[in-house]
């Protein structure tokens, strides 16, 4: 204590005092220390002193009583003196127990309280250890978000980039991998797609609106030109309106929503829906459906960490378009950062059309078996023939194989069945009917995905 007061009057002290005048106080402060300690060590000895005072005032007491009564209880009581010495000699005995029992009661009581008190302490202490470590925890967790945010936004940047500095009036052919991958999406829009044949000529953007999309209804795209559209999509892309849908894919024949494919919508300042079936032809052709479809990729990666924990099994299957295997300036950060980031491995399913994932180039295969390391896998859709030996495919990484339920004969289906030896499962696609249902649970086909099972959602009401 005298050691912390020193320090004390050492931080409150004026620093124009110096050394030598704070040890100066103290030296002065000395005889009153000694004077206060003199009058511990007395009170300690009066105290001392009345406690073995009343501890020998108790033992007389017993011992006396027991003496007189070996002298006075062979008249008075009539007993031998040999009796009455053994019950002078209980007395003691009593007296003795009874006086320490006194003396250990309050000891024993003082004990308990002093590991009561321990034992709160000790669980105060873990709750603060608790508290400190998820506090540590949430601070590492704050870091690691904050640097993936930061590998977000360059990626983000990058696609942005390349999406502004293109002209308005840009024209291009696509590759012919690109346009099947923009197909792949337009194949789960053909059936179920509303329209509206009343809905307004869009017009130039005068200021942001923002609106809900859950209450969004499509626009006629009938009724616009080519630069409209493409300028509703570049304002799209400038305004965050470019939105994740979910399908599910569903467990036969249970029906139970196991995984979800992913798809974007487009929705104009007035917060009317452009499907992909109408904007990504155009979107390919003038060299943003990279930048659509990764900028969706990145709004699923807020949404799986939000999901957390809750549907564990889920994945979610990710178009990837073959132009945007063949940036070279993206694909390589992408799969960095996906490699980087290996707790989405359990998540995500990246999609390629067949006849793009047989045509890959050896730079973007590279790029792949980063990914496969890494324990991410793939998934075929487009398929048109059983052409893929399964041997192959397994070693490629691919997980899942989507056949067109119009495929499933006797030799596609010894196929898939090969297929699932080497645990890749087959999932029917273009499911309408419950005629269809029924077939595919002979066939032993384990998954399916069609509008029967429910047309693609807004993600937020999906896992709500």
């Amino acid at each position: 204590m005298k050691a912390l007061a020193d320090c004390v009057r050492l931080a409150e002290m004026p620093k124009a005092d110096g050394t030598f005048a704070l040890w100066a106080r103290i030296l002065q402060d000395q005889p009153h220390d000694r004077q206060y300690e003199n009058r511990i060590n007395a009170q300690r000895v009066r105290a001392g002193g009345m406690f073995w005072l009343i501890h020998g005032v108790l033992v007389l007491l017993y011992l006396g009583a027991g003496m007189a009564f070996a002298l006075l209880a062979p008249a008075q009581f009539g007993l031998s003196p040999e009796d009455a010495r053994w019950i002078a000699g209980a007395i003691i005995l009593l007296g003795a127990l009874l006086h320490v029992l006194a003396t250990t009661l309050p000891v024993r009581y003082r004990l308990h309280r002093v590991e009561d008190t321990t034992r709160r302490l000790m669980r105060s202490h873990r709750r603060v250890s608790e508290v400190v470590s998820a506090l540590e925890e949430k601070e590492q967790e704050r870091s690691r978000q904050s640097e993936l945010l930061v590998d977000e936004l360059k990626v983000l940047q990058t696609l942005l980039t390349q999406a502004l500095e293109r002209r308005s009036g840009t024209k291009g052919k696509a590759s012919p991998a690109t346009n099947d991958a923009a197909t792949g999406e337009e194949a789960a829009e053909k059936t179920g797609t509303p329209s509206d044949s009343g809905a307004r000529r869009a017009e130039q953007p005068r200021r942001r609106v923002v609106r809900d999309p859950g209450q969004a209804r499509p626009l006629a795209v009938e009724e616009l030109d080519e630069e409209t559209l493409l300028r509703i999509i570049r304002v799209a892309l400038n305004e965050n309106r470019v939105d994740l849908y979910l399908q599910p894919i569903v467990a036969l024949p249970s029906r139970r929503h196991m995984h979800y494919e992913c798809f974007s919508r487009v929705r104009d300042e007035e917060n009317r829906l452009v499907y992909p079936k109408d904007f990504l032809p155009l979107a390919t052709s003038s060299g943003l459906i990279g930048t659509v479809d990764n900028l969706l990729l990145f709004r699923l990666i807020q949404l799986v960490r939000k999901l957390g924990r809750r549907k564990p099994e889920a994945r979610f299957f990710c178009n990837i378009a073959d132009g945007s295997i063949r940036d070279s300036e993206f694909f390589p950060q992408f799969v960095d950062y996906m490699v980087a980031n290996r707790e989405f491995a359990d998540r995500f399913v990246f999609e390629f059309r067949a006849e793009t994932f047989a045509g890959i180039d050896p730079a973007a295969e590279r790029h792949l078996d980063m990914l496969i390391r890494s324990g991410y896998r793939f998934s075929l859709d487009g398929l048109t023939a059983p052409n893929f030996e399964p041997d192959r495919l397994a070693v490629r990484g691919v997980g899942f194989v989507k056949i067109p339920k119009e495929l499933l004969a006797d030799s596609v289906l010894d196929w898939a069945r090969e297929l699932r030896r080497r645990n890749i499962l087959p999932i029917a696609e273009r499911v309408e009917s419950e005629a269809d249902v029924v077939t595919l649970i002979e066939q032993d086909i384990p998954l399916a995905q069609g509008f029967l099972f429910g047309e693609p959602r807004l993600a937020r009401d999906v896992l709500a």
